[in-house]
């Protein structure tokens, strides 16, 4: 209710007021002033006139209780409306405050991936981890950025020819980047990109140990997954072509719908 539509209102309660408070002078001089009637009848007609000025009164009382019980209920709307706007603003700065944080963690864990000590640059994996499990907006990106370092630091070289030595070793790949790829390896996929795939192409990941890992719709075109530990891990539609599975550990995993076109399982 507007500040004009108040003022008028109580002024309108204000003449109904002091008409009713005139009333009882009217009708007793009104009553009065009739002829003809005797005393008992005009005592019968003020108290008529009585009764009903105190019905009027019991009206009236009911009329300016429901108006500030109307403006109490005005004012409480208000403070919860108030409140509410209040309650939004603080979640929306708690948010704000967490991203702020989520970003701050995000950036020094990055900055870490690339320390000298390899200890520094696991934990620096792990807590990206952790940064996507509690950030499902940072989820695919941190995914996209684990998949990237291990693409930078496992990037498949060319063997060296007429070395049968050579050849016949299988380097193992260091303790960081298995940490990278038991991490994508134990992603919650439900969270992927549709229509994208995680991108491990063509890197050397011999010897990796990936049993149990969830690795469908990954990339693997090209890779060299030489003598890997794949026991049931989960290769749903993985893109395999042309992978080098020589010696690789296969057993009750999932293949359905990978693709194997020009996979070697044996050496040439």
């Amino acid at each position: 209710m507007s500040g004009r539509k108040t003022d008028g209102f109580k002024s309108w309660l204000v003449a109904i007021a002091i008409l009713f408070s005139l009333s009882p002078t009217v009708i007793f001089f009104a009553v009065s002033q009739v002829e003809g009637l005797s005393n008992e009848q005009k005592i019968v007609s003020r108290n008529q006139a009585l009764n009903t000025t105190a019905s009027l009164f019991i009206g009236l009382a009911v009329i300016i209780n429901a108006y500030y019980a109307a403006k109490r209920t005005e004012a409480l709307k208000k403070s919860a409306i108030a409140a509410e706007k209040n309650n939004e603003i603080s979640i929306h700065n708690l948010e704000l405050a967490q991203e702020r944080l989520i970003a701050e963690r995000l950036t020094a864990a990055i900055t870490q991936l690339g320390h000298e000590h390899v200890a520094t640059r696991i934990g620096a994996i792990y807590a990206l981890e952790k940064i996507a499990q509690d950030s499902p907006k940072q989820y695919w990106t941190i995914m996209e950025i684990l998949t990237a370092f291990v693409r930078e630091h496992c990037s498949i070289k060319p063997e060296p020819e007429n070395s049968v030595e050579e050849l016949a070793k299988v380097a193992t790949v260091s303790t960081d980047l298995q940490a990278a790829l038991t991490v994508i390896g134990r992603r919650n996929w439900e969270q992927d990109q549709k229509n994208q795939k995680l991108d491990l192409r063509n890197t050397d990941i011999r010897r990796v140990d990936l049993s149990n890992a969830n690795l469908q719709r990954l990339d693997l075109r090209g890779a060299n997954l030489t003598k890997a530990n794949l026991q049931k891990a989960n290769l749903f539609e993985a893109k395999l072509e042309g992978a080098k599975l020589c010696g690789t550990v296969l057993y009750e995993a999932d293949l359905q719908s990978s693709n194997l076109e020009e996979a070697k399982l044996l050496r040439s």
